[in-house]
């Protein structure tokens, strides 16, 4: 009987052990998480910036030229804004944009205006912004 004790002691320690290191793992790898996306949106801007396509202010303001290669998407950036991104963050609405619209943006922005770095998806987010 004693041996069933210390062999239920023990797992319990190792129990309690294991999951310590899984939740200071896991909030590891959501800081991680966080440092690629906000990498990834910096870079994005950067791009826009440095190719002359958009100014620096909060927000990010795309030139006319940039709005018109958007004019085909832009009524429905602004009806997905007004339903579900007015409340969400910058990260959030980069995720959703990117998994919504990415695939439609590809070839008839992102490859034709040599687009790489994520800037097609950060303007994105600016023409649903507008009114």
């Amino acid at each position: 009987m004693m041996e069933f004790a210390i062999l239920t002691f023990v797992l319990t320690v190792l129990d309690v052990g294991i999951t310590i290191w899984a939740v200071l793992y896991a909030r590891k790898a959501h800081h991680r998480i966080d440092s690629t996306w906000d990498y990834l949106m910096r870079r994005a801007m950067a791009e826009g910036l440095i190719k002359g396509l958009a100014t620096m202010n909060s927000p990010m303001i795309i030139t006319d030229e940039v709005r018109g290669w958007y004019a085909p998407f832009a009524t429905e950036l602004r009806e997905w804004y007004r339903r579900s991104g007015r409340y969400r963050t910058e990260r959030e609405m980069f995720e959703d944009v990117n998994t919504m619209f990415g695939s439609k943006f590809l070839d008839k922005i992102c490859i034709e205006h040599n687009l790489q770095a994520g800037f097609c998806i950060a303007a994105a987010i600016e023409i649903a912004r507008s009114t």
